[in-house]
């Protein structure tokens, strides 16, 4: 098999370092600076990179088919219409720094350049510093080709040579992502989004992909205490993403033409299968607060019934949580006490959260959480609510 050098030069006017070894590393040293700025292959199709410059577009256009940019529009230091003028695709997607997309765009992304890599396509990643941003999006390309978050870091830390820096932030949104890929297939994600696209997801990606992060988060937790399989946590994952399409015909009503939409979705059956199918549909039906009860609904068949309510129980309170959209909520963490029957739940902010949005949230999160104390077999009033604000803390630095 040909190895591709780790690294290639941008500039060809400017001086090549390279060992003399197969795995030959060409960095791109500036003239007057012993900065080094270098593009490192992370497989044989995707690589990233610092930010690019003009005189680095030619090499590209030469060697890429696919750039994706992590930075602001006012960071770049190239016009990127250039790129599409030479035939290449172009993709600009702020990312925060030390952050990471929302999960749906993370795999959205990750997924564009899974398929061109499977198309035998090159694809450049690029951000700021080529460290975290454009490291993290990488990571989650690795993920979709099976490897694990641990495995897919220490990969792209090999091939760096250590320029790896990735934060708390960034690595929920990997471990959530892995886990959502592990339960639904990478296929198979693709598939549920395409559905609900088409339905602008109801109230929007943004907010889907909240009640997903906090669903799949919640679900780590409560795991054991609600005995979740792996079918409820599917069908959990599954109304996560499509539970408010209906929200385009019937905004009032949408739980009603959730459950029509979903049950008809030749694009949920296509990854669950018709009963699953229908077990996600009726727990997109039951996340709203007027229906809340699905154990009541005779109408789910019994095989089911338990499913949907241990799913519509975490989905309800994600779905709250979501609600909040004047401050961030980065993480949240459930703690069961079996000794004294009681859920805490740990909510960490942004540092832009206030005193009334925290109380607000507290207010909201207890009115929705009254399916999920029933099947932990607590009194509702024994959930607590604490706050916290979340710390970006560099899990590793370069």
């Amino acid at each position: 098999m040909h190895h591709l050098p780790h690294h290639i030069v941008l500039n060809a006017q400017e001086k090549l370092y390279a060992p003399s070894n197969d795995n030959s590393l060409f960095l791109r040293k500036s003239e007057g600076c012993g900065a080094l700025s270098v593009v490192t292959y992370i497989d044989e199709s995707v690589a990233c990179s610092p930010m690019i410059t003009e005189a680095d577009i030619q090499k590209i256009a030469g060697e890429f088919d696919l750039v994706i940019s992590l930075a602001d529009v006012s960071e770049l230091r190239y016009n990127p219409e250039k790129l599409s003028e030479l035939g290449i695709e172009y993709v600009n997607e702020p990312v925060e720094e030390f952050s990471a997309p929302n999960i749906l765009r993370l795999f959205k992304l990750a997924y564009r350049i899974y398929n061109k890599a499977l198309s035998r396509g090159k694809v450049l990643v690029h951000c700021i510093g080529g460290y975290s941003r454009s490291c993290t999006l990488v990571a989650a390309y690795l993920i979709l080709k099976d490897l694990t978050v641990g495995d897919a870091l220490k990969k792209i830390a090999e091939r760096a040579e250590g320029a790896l820096a990735v934060s708390a932030a960034q690595l929920r949104a990997l471990k959530l992502l892995e886990k959502l890929v592990d339960l639904l297939g990478v296929d198979g994600v693709a598939s549920i989004i395409q559905f609900a696209e088409r339905f602008r997801y109801g109230w929007g990606e943004k907010h889907s992909s909240l009640v997903t992060e906090y669903s799949l988060e919640l679900s780590n937790y409560l795991k054991k205490p609600l005995g979740l399989d792996t079918l409820t946590e599917q069908v959990l994952a599954t109304s996560s993403i499509v539970h408010d399409v209906g929200a385009v015909y019937d905004p009032e009503e949408h739980h009603v033409k959730s459950y029509e939409l979903i049950s008809n979705s030749l694009e949920v059956y296509s990854v669950l299968g018709h009963e699953t199918r229908e077990a996600a549909a009726w727990t997109a039906y039951h996340h709203r607060r007027k229906v809340w009860n699905p154990l009541v609904n005779d109408k789910i068949p019994l095989w089911c019934r338990s499913v949907v309510a241990r799913a519509s129980a975490i989905l309800q309170v994600a779905d709250a949580l979501a609600t909040i959209t004047s401050a961030r909520i980065r993480e949240v963490e459930a703690i069961t006490d079996a000794c004294s029957s009681s859920l805490i739940l740990h909510l960490k902010w942004d540092e832009s959260a206030t005193s009334e949005i925290m109380n607000f949230a507290e207010q909201i999160v207890k009115e929705k959480a009254t399916l999920l104390a029933f099947m932990l077999g607590i009194n509702e009033k024994e959930i607590a609510v604490v706050h916290d604000v979340f710390t970006n803390a560099i899990i590793t630095s370069p």
